[in-house]
């Protein structure tokens, strides 16, 4: 099975996000939504992972989604968030899709650092919460 772990940052805790998702997927291929570009029918499995940040998802991954959203329902995908404050996560998921299209897919909330804080380790990684996620496919 070929998996993609795509995602978008900007303080780097999504990325990191995805760079342990990608160290746990071996052979994965990582891609970043803001600027490289791919065909997803190449892929089996989607990691698909954002920030939040003033309450919104970043808008990489909200066009990303809205674009794709019927070769994505068609296919295993796990949406990942990076968020310092996961008690918001519901009210974003709102406030960046109105349509609720997200509810068709499982969403892991992975942790974050404060907005503007610069990243120096990654303890703050819920590796538990993706582990387990990842222990669900069927590689």
């Amino acid at each position: 099975m070929k998996i993609a772990i795509l995602y978008t940052s900007k303080s780097g805790a999504t990325e990191a996000c995805a760079m342990y998702i990608s160290s746990q997927l071996k052979d994965s291929q990582l891609f970043d939504l803001a600027s490289d570009s791919l065909d997803i029918n190449d892929y089996d499995i989607l990691f698909i992972g954002s920030g939040i940040r003033m309450g919104k998802f970043y808008k990489p991954f909200i066009k990303f989604i809205n674009t794709n959203l019927d070769i994505l329902k068609q296919k295993k995908c796990i949406l990942f968030v990076s968020n310092n404050y996961p008690e918001t996560l519901e009210k974003s998921i709102k406030k960046s899709f109105s349509n609720n299209n997200l509810n068709n897919f499982e969403i892991i909330s992975c942790g974050g650092v404060p907005p503007f804080n610069k990243i120096t380790n990654t303890d703050w990684i819920n590796k538990e919460r993706i582990d387990e996620a990842i222990k669900k496919l069927t590689i």
